[in-house]
């Protein structure tokens, strides 16, 4: 595995952990119920070009992080799909 990988995802453990370390009384349904704008622009961003960049690969395992970026959030997610995007194809 590579450094930059490794980076990925220690920063995709970070970012699910950091929330609920933070912020109390956090869930992950709270998302949906006050949402903050700028991050559900930037994660239809992530899921626009996450889709795009999955089928033009035809490599669809890192889709499995946008479910993660939905309910814990980007700084889960987004490293969570670097890293299983940077895995190498066949």
């Amino acid at each position: 595995m590579s450094a930059l990988r490794k980076t990925y995802l220690i920063l995709a453990i970070i970012g699910a952990v950091a929330p609920l370390v933070l912020v109390s009384g956090w869930r992950p349904a709270q998302a949906f119920f006050a949402p903050d704008w700028s991050a559900l622009i930037a994660l239809l961003a992530l899921v626009v070009f996450a889709g795009y960049e999955c089928v033009a690969r035809k490599n669809y395992l890192p889709l499995l992080a946008l479910p993660i970026a939905t309910l814990i959030g980007l700084g889960a997610g987004l490293p969570l799909y670097l890293f299983l995007r940077s895995k190498p194809l066949d």
